[in-house]
């Protein structure tokens, strides 16, 4: 793809997707689950159709984890010069101009390009940007998974038990990968083909993507946030990246667009107006918790939600102005 084109793809796609890939092929993942949970409306869905949906969140979040580990670890540029080359991109003035000039990271660049069809590919990228094997990771994070306040009351696994249910979890994603490339590439021309149990297979790739989690999150973060103190920070910290980001994109439109044009009243009516969207937002999900000690920082990540919505809005404002005037 040339540089031009895989430039605006990733635009593109972060326009469609202004929460971040990831976190739309998590919602999608629960909303397979209900679907299954619905025995109604199951029985018009095809087995394969869940084949291909699961195949999908498999490799999206996948993809989301390497932008974020190479995202939040400046130190890993070496290893993502491997990559690109995996991927046969060459930075060329194009991209080296949208890095520097922030349009896109190069977690982005790599995870858009880089070949990921398969588990043992994901399996293989990710071991190797955490510099140790992806399976031994999930199964040295195993305790860091339980929540402190239900360690008590909480049957852990032996070392053993946990290695044998992590090798089943990869068998089930692995069935899921091998299965989509069948649909997609050999039927009808391949006769024996028995679909996996969608149930067996969403459990799996659930439990999958719980373990990766863990390892992605404790290696950025250091550990995993439990106590309602660190819910909160960390969902005030994430807000705050989002204002400051806000902030500094629509003071660079302000500063584009000439002084007395009237395009400065519209906008600041629309941010005046997704303010109030944005604090509805955040006090109407903070409500569902109402009294409990998660609501701040439920009503901290609906306002980073709105926020992002509100950003890749004036991303595309910027665009549109660039080309039609004389700035």
């Amino acid at each position: 793809m040339k540089p031009e084109r895989l430039l605006q793809a990733i635009n593109d796609r972060r326009t469609r997707n202004p929460t971040g890939d990831g976190t739309r092929a998590r919602i999608a993942l629960l909303e397979l689950e209900m679907l299954w949970d619905d025995e109604a409306a199951r029985r018009h869905v095809p087995k394969e159709y869940f084949i291909l949906r699961l195949f999908t969140i498999f490799e999206v979040i996948s993809r989301d984890w390497i932008r974020t580990l190479l995202d939040a670890r400046p130190n890993l540029i070496v290893r993502t010069a491997k990559l690109l080359e995996r991927g046969n991109v060459k930075i060329d003035a194009t991209l080296a101009n949208a890095i520097q000039g922030k349009q896109i990271t190069l977690g982005e660049l790599v995870a858009r390009t880089i070949p990921l069809s398969e588990l043992s590919q994901c399996d293989a990228l990710l071991s190797e940007l955490l510099g140790a094997s992806l399976k031994d990771r999930c199964l040295q994070t195993r305790h860091d998974r339980i929540p402190p306040y239900e360690v008590a009351s909480t049957a852990i696994k032996s070392v053993e038990e946990y290695t044998a249910s992590l090798n089943e979890t990869w068998k089930t994603v692995k069935t899921i990968c091998d299965q989509r490339h069948v649909i997609a590439h050999e039927l009808p021309h391949q006769k024996r083909f028995s679909p996996i149990e969608p149930k067996k297979a969403l459990t799996g790739l659930g439990e999958f993507v719980e373990a990766v989690e863990a390892v992605i999150e404790i290696e950025i973060n250091g550990k995993i946030a439990w106590t309602t103190l660190e819910m909160h920070e960390r969902a005030a910290s994430a807000y705050e990246a989002a204002e400051k980001a806000e902030s500094e994109l629509f003071d660079e439109i302000v500063d584009q667009t000439k002084p007395d044009d009237k395009h400065h009243d519209y906008l600041e009516e629309a941010r005046r107006s997704w303010t109030c969207y944005r604090d509805a937002c955040a006090s109407l999900m903070s409500d569902t918790w109402r009294g409990g000690s998660g609501a701040s920082a439920v009503g901290l990540s609906a306002a980073t939600e709105s926020t992002n919505e509100f950003i890749a809005f004036l991303k595309r404002y910027r665009r549109q102005i660039q080309n039609d005037f004389d700035l």
